[in-house]
């Protein structure tokens, strides 16, 4: 008789990064000087380039391992995982820093933590937002 107590599984946990602690509070990055949101607005820009650039790598990556013609379907589906979860990994990160709108891709302007959705997003987006979705967005 088969008994399933023996069997590794894995489980969705398993396979997942570590989840980062969840912020439950709204949050406000705002600057009023002119010269400090000029600097916010070069970091901004370099950290969503670098984000670019990273995804780009893993594209290469991607389209090398397919082309490869000595790796057998095991290995490059192993391998393709392995690119995926980094991609993941990278893109999740991207959502949670405020670097830049969730919805526009704003960098220069402030803003806004969205709790619910764990997401950053421009003051004009999330006030458009919460006038539709006064629940979702308080």
């Amino acid at each position: 008789m088969y008994s399933q107590e023996n069997d590794k599984r894995t489980t969705f946990e398993e396979e997942c990064p570590p989840r980062k602690k969840f912020r439950v509070q709204k949050r406000v990055h705002s600057l009023k000087d002119p010269r400090l949101r000029k600097i916010r607005y070069g970091f901004r820009s370099l950290l969503l380039f670098l984000y670019k650039e990273k995804g780009k790598a893993y594209l290469i990556k991607r389209s090398k391992i397919l082309e490869d013609k000595s790796l057998s379907n095991d290995q490059r589906d192993v391998r393709l995982r392995e690119i995926r979860k980094k991609r993941e990994e990278l893109a999740s990160v991207h959502r949670t820093s405020p670097v830049s709108c969730g919805w526009c891709s704003n960098t220069t302007d402030d803003l806004v933590f969205s709790p619910n959705h764990q997401n950053w997003f421009c003051v004009t987006c999330y006030k458009d937002a919460h006038r539709l979705y006064p629940d979702d967005y308080p």
